[in-house]
């Protein structure tokens, strides 16, 4: 294998990209800030907020799928993609997967005026995070303002969705997805 390298700042917006695999997927590969863990009893997952974006490892009954918002730039695998991606402006699709798993995702690239820009991430940095994640990164823009990721989860009995906003200063663009992984009904005994 290849030496693979650390993207550790934000990508420019024309460069993100949105991306399943049937598999995991290295961590080592990412520069990672923040790491939640859920554990439910179908399913377990790991939300990673990284430098680019976020990663989020399903696992269920022996499957694994991982989902990748990043850089177009970032080395990841071939085997095992099931959906890549380039972001841009909106768009909504679903996917069955191994398993019966139904993968549902949206994305919402936008490009905000400098203020609107500034409220949005006043109202992100101030609020208090209690069903998710929240992430500022060190100011590192030529503007004065650094880049956040949030992240909301909710779990059900079968079903977990992951909503996150990540910002991009420089660009004065915010990027939201929301995704939902979605089990199939539990067979009944008998």
């Amino acid at each position: 294998m290849t030496s693979m390298s650390l993207l550790t700042t934000r990508p420019k917006i024309s460069e993100l990209t949105f991306g399943l695999y049937g598999r995991s997927v290295h961590p080592e590969l990412f520069q990672i800030y923040s790491t939640r863990r859920i554990e439910r009893d179908r399913f377990q997952a790991q939300i990673d907020v990284t430098s680019t974006g976020h990663l989020v490892m399903f696992k269920t009954e022996g499957r694994v799928f991982t989902e990748v918002a990043t850089s177009a730039h970032q080395e990841l695998p071939q085997r095992r993609r099931l959906l890549s991606t380039r972001i841009h402006d909106r768009f909504q699709d679903r996917m069955e997967c191994e398993g019966g798993v139904l993968f549902e995702y949206q994305y919402h690239l936008e490009r905000l005026s400098p203020e609107a820009f500034g409220h949005l991430h006043q109202a992100f940095s101030s609020s208090s995070v209690v069903d998710g994640m929240l992430h500022q990164f060190q100011n590192s823009s030529r503007v004065n303002l650094a880049a956040l990721s949030y992240i909301y989860i909710d779990t059900r009995v079968n079903s977990f969705r992951v909503q996150a906003v990540h910002t991009f200063p420089d660009d004065y663009a915010v990027l939201k997805t929301q995704s939902l992984y979605r089990l199939p009904a539990k067979r009944s005994a008998g």
